[in-house]
């Protein structure tokens, strides 16, 4: 089985609907970073198969907010 690795970013922000359109979804609650505006979003892999072969998911402290929208992903 081949594991993959889930790309994450702290965006910010302002700019959420760039990131957005690139393919990116937000994911947590907003926060302060160096005094700026930010959230996680994350940047799902193309298939179903590759979600369930996330490294993150086999992970217990993996954030529940991420974990939530990947299992979300796998029932659509």
């Amino acid at each position: 089985m081949t594991l993959y690795y889930l790309l994450f970013i702290h965006a910010q922000y302002d700019v959420l609907k760039f990131y957005e359109k690139l393919g990116w979804v937000a994911v947590g609650p907003v926060f302060d970073e160096s005094k700026i505006k930010h959230q996680v979003m994350i940047f799902l892999p193309d298939s179903k198969e590759k979600i369930k072969n996330l490294k993150c998911l086999q992970d217990p402290e993996v954030p529940s907010y991420v974990a939530r929208v990947l299992w979300t992903t796998l029932k659509e």
